[in-house]
């Protein structure tokens, strides 16, 4: 065998081997807009911008059947019960902005 034909082995080997590599990493690769399990905080141009408190959060509940969250306003909390998927939280004007909810329990 000549160097010639085994490095022309070599080289398939590493393309193929390459290709196979990027395709997967194409394939596995999560997207960028994927949601977030728990509490995740809106960035708005009004009160808060990036930081705590907010004028808009989400909390995505991953699991199965609904569970009971506790939202904890700028002055005060309150319990909720949610559904499976997100849920759309926003500032009260009696409780204050948001800044933090986390799971309780049931419903």
């Amino acid at each position: 065998m000549s160097k010639f034909n085994g490095f022309k082995r070599i080289a398939a080997a590493i393309t193929t081997g390459a290709a196979l590599v990027l395709t997967g990493l194409v394939v596995t690769a999560a997207p960028a807009s994927a949601a977030v399990c728990g509490f995740q905080g809106v960035v708005t141009s009004n009160i808060g911008g990036n930081v705590a408190p907010w004028e808009q959060a989400i909390y995505n509940h991953c699991g199965p059947g609904n569970v009971k969250i506790r939202v904890q306003y700028y002055y005060a909390e309150r319990d909720l019960c949610v559904t499976p998927g997100e849920t759309l939280l926003y500032a009260n004007p009696n409780l204050g902005g948001l800044n933090f909810a986390y799971y309780i329990g049931g419903c």
